[in-house]
C-alpha cells in the first residue's frame, strides 16, 4: 500500500501523484478497484480522475484546440484595435 499522510483526502493529493494512479489503471494491469484500493481513495474517486485525465487528454488533442499563449495574443491583438477604434470615435466625437 502506497505511504500516504491522510488517505483520506484525495483532494489534497499533487496533480502528479494523480497522474501516477490513473495511469496504473489505464495500465489495465490492475482492476481499479484493486489500485484504489492500494493507495486508499474510493472506487468512485479513481474512476472521477480517470475520466477527468481522459477528458483533458482528449481536449489537449482536439485540433480545435488553441494553446493558451496564442489564445492571450490573439484577444491583445483584438484589445489593440479596439483601443484605437475607441480613440478614432472619441476624436470624431470631440474633434480639439
Amino acid at each position: 500500500m502506497e505511504d500516504t499522510s491522510d488517505p483520506g483526502a484525495a483532494e489534497a493529493w499533487t496533480a502528479e501523484r494523480r497522474s501516477a494512479v490513473v495511469l496504473r489503471i489505464l495500465r489495465r494491469d490492475e482492476s481499479i478497484e484493486h489500485v484504489a484500493g492500494d493507495v486508499g481513495i474510493s472506487t468512485a474517486e479513481a474512476e472521477r480522475w480517470t475520466r477527468r485525465f481522459v477528458e483533458a487528454g482528449q481536449e489537449a488533442l482536439g485540433h480545435r484546440s488553441m494553446p493558451a499563449y496564442e489564445r492571450i495574443r490573439e484577444l491583445e491583438r483584438k484589445l489593440g484595435e479596439m483601443a484605437l477604434e475607441m480613440d478614432r470615435l472619441r476624436k470624431r466625437l470631440n474633434p480639439v
